[in-house]
């Protein structure tokens, strides 16, 4: 098993972030700012995980996904009530305690290993292509 992470959380409420992607994000609530310093101060990682749901004014550790992706911060620009990311999603996590800190939400994190793409030729994903394929037809 992967060993353990302590990592500040950036609860996302409109987009998702996947391992090897790079993708800029804004940012301006204040535990979120809290938390980007937390990271800025250590590896400069944080763990992404959605929302449960996107209209809550305050996000709460009961209203995250345990699944997230850890990120690297690449680039950052401060501006006016707010900063710019630049994002490297590296891996997928598993929070295995959510809390608050300071101010910001922080997760004990595990990282999830990557399953391998199903084989095509496989005798039971065919069965259930199949069967899928027959139920969408009727």
């Amino acid at each position: 098993m992967s060993e353990r992470m302590d990592l500040p959380v950036l609860p996302l409420r409109d987009m998702v972030l996947f391992p090897g992607v790079t993708a800029p994000i804004s940012a301006g609530r204040a535990g979120t700012l809290r938390a980007i310093e937390a990271a800025l101060k250590t590896e400069r990682r944080l763990i992404f995980a959605v929302a449960q749901r996107e209209n809550l004014e305050h996000v709460s550790p009961d209203n995250l996904y345990v699944i997230g992706t850890v990120a690297r911060i690449g680039q950052m620009q401060r501006g006016l009530g707010g900063v710019q990311l630049l994002l490297q999603g590296e891996f997928r996590a598993s929070a295995i305690h959510v809390g608050e800190r300071e101010g910001y939400l922080e997760a004990a994190v595990r990282e999830l290993e990557d399953q391998p793409p199903l084989d095509p030729n496989d005798a039971a994903f065919l069965a259930l292509y199949k069967e899928a394929r027959e139920r969408a037809a009727e």
